[in-house]
């Protein structure tokens, strides 16, 4: 049964594919709606519309969220989480970069909501907190090995 382990790693995992799955519906949702920023050429993406990135960016979160699910407690799971928020930080620099100031980075929930446009930016870096969070297990103890493998090489050199 999948609720059998209860390791940390297991349940951080568990609660990023429920996050990255309801940002993904979210995401498919908003595409059913009529918004005039959906037929607009992306500014980070100009070969794509919004609504083709919107799509992008739901089935991408979609396939994340599921691998965050199948994948509890596993270290390729951290791996993918870092990656994807990794994309996420680098598509909003650009975006920022090159002069965007609305990115509906939350779909339909920022309209269910009612976030302005800068509640749904804080909304959005916060949830990419949240998942760079779901990986502190697996940080920690790759930052302790790393931390003993150099008390080991200065006992080794001192010698």
């Amino acid at each position: 049964m999948v609720f059998m382990n209860k390791n940390a790693s297991y349940w951080l995992h568990f609660c990023a594919g429920i996050i990255l799955l309801t940002y993904a519906g979210s995401h498919f949702s908003f595409l059913f709606l009529s918004d005039a920023t959906h037929h607009l050429r992306n500014i980070v993406f100009p070969f794509l519309s919004n609504w083709t990135l919107y799509l992008v960016a739901g089935l991408i979160e979609a396939i994340v969220g599921v691998s965050c699910l199948n994948m509890c407690g596993r270290n390729l799971t951290n791996v993918i989480i870092l990656t994807f928020v990794a994309v996420m930080v680098w598509y909003r620099l650009a975006f920022s970069y090159l002069g965007g100031t609305y990115c509906g980075c939350t779909g339909l929930l920022g309209r269910l909501f009612h976030l302005n446009k800068h509640e749904e930016k804080m909304v959005s870096i916060l949830t990419l907190v949240i998942l760079t969070f779901t990986t502190t297990p697996w940080l920690y103890s790759g930052l302790k090995k790393i931390l003993n493998m150099k008390k080991i090489l200065n006992i080794s050199l001192q010698m």
